[in-house]
């Protein structure tokens, strides 16, 4: 099971082919956390997963709402959402993962699913 999660892993971290920005150093500040990766949690118990730039949500990042639940993932700029991601076209390590996780019985999509949850790879309901 655990080879099945970092295969999966390995899978979606190399279909994006972007580059990987360092991690934000310590917590949130205005002077460091620029041109890095880090996350946020607001005192609401909202939480921003994603590239920060100038201290602010610029670039790829997710979005959880606190309350709802909702999520936005997608593009940022000077801490605005501006749109979804869109799913990458034509990349057949994608398409050949996404048919693979369609095509298993659903407890095994569960498990799955699961286990990328404690991994914190996954955010959804299930």
């Amino acid at each position: 099971m655990k080879r099945l999660v970092v295969i999966i892993f390995m899978l979606f971290a190399f279909t994006n082919g972007a580059y990987a920005l360092p991690n934000c150093v310590g917590s949130w500040s205005a002077v460091t956390w620029n041109n890095c990766l880090g996350t946020y949690t607001f005192p609401s118990g909202e939480k921003y997963v994603g590239e920060w730039k100038d201290d602010k949500q610029d670039g790829q990042g997710t979005y959880t709402y606190y309350a709802s639940g909702t999520i936005k993932e997608g593009i940022f700029k000077d801490d605005v959402f501006q749109y979804a991601k869109k799913g990458p076209s034509g990349n057949t390590q994608y398409s050949l993962l996404k048919n693979t996780f369609k095509n298993r019985i659903l407890s095994d999509r569960k498990r799955i699913q699961s286990a990328l949850k404690t991994l914190r790879l996954y955010f959804g309901s299930n």
